[in-house]
């Protein structure tokens, strides 16, 4: 990409900088050179030594920082000590020490910035899906079931699911030998939960007819609950 710098060659500089260096009229040999003399005087300031032109420093990257690795194991170390102690003590430990004064912002952001390591969590794969936790897990899973077989077992929960997309006909609780259940819809768009009774011995069992009107089933019933159709078990 052409720039509007002009480049000049290392071998013009070293002639520049070697008439400098024995005390010559630099001036005149860039002017010789057609080299600017604001740049042939930046080379003289710049290059004192032949080493520094032939192997340059490299630009940019890292700058010195004064907070070392070193010195953030520092604070670290005190906190295992004393977790109490503030950054303001911190910082100030650090100058006495240390000989190094830093701010207690500058404290608090190494100390934050070693807790977490960069872009991923702190895991161990070697502890996250071990054998042991997938048995603890199916045992877990074994047992919840047994509950709610359990439980299902206990107050006799009937399940009556239809296949149909149609609402059912009415979202009132049914009392059903005086214990009342409140009646749910089921998320799926193609199954509906139409009945959750409890059966008692002798009692009477109302199932619901989906579509039901529930002022036409209280006229018949004379239940104000539901759309029912009464039946004796």
């Amino acid at each position: 990409m052409p720039t509007k710098y002009r480049r000049y060659t290392l071998y013009t500089k070293l002639r520049v900088l070697e008439a400098a260096r024995n005390g010559l009229d630099w001036e005149a040999v860039a002017g010789d050179n057609n080299v600017n003399l604001s740049t042939a005087c930046n080379w003289v300031q710049r290059y004192p030594n032949f080493e520094d032109v032939i192997s340059p420093a490299p630009r940019g990257g890292k700058t010195a920082q004064k907070m070392t690795p070193a010195c953030v194991k520092f604070p670290q170390d005190q906190l295992a000590t004393d977790p109490d102690l503030t950054l303001r003590q911190l910082a100030d430990m650090l100058e006495t020490s240390l000989c190094v004064t830093v701010r207690p912002q500058t404290v608090k952001n190494h100390l934050d910035a070693a807790l977490s390591t960069m872009k991923q969590f702190h895991k161990e794969p070697q502890y996250m899906n071990t054998a042991q936790n997938k048995l603890k897990r199916r045992d877990y899973l074994i047992q919840l079931q047994r509950y709610q077989a359990a439980l299902l077992s206990r107050e006799q929960v009937t399940l009556l699911r239809g296949e149909q997309s149609n609402p059912l006909g009415t979202e009132q609780g049914l009392l059903v030998g005086e214990r009342r259940r409140v009646l749910t819809r089921d998320s799926s768009p193609s199954l509906s939960l139409l009945l959750v009774v409890c059966i008692d011995g002798g009692s009477s069992v109302h199932r619901l007819s989906p579509g039901a009107s529930t002022r036409a089933a209280s006229a018949r019933t004379g239940n104000p609950a539901c759309a029912l159709s009464k039946d004796e078990s």
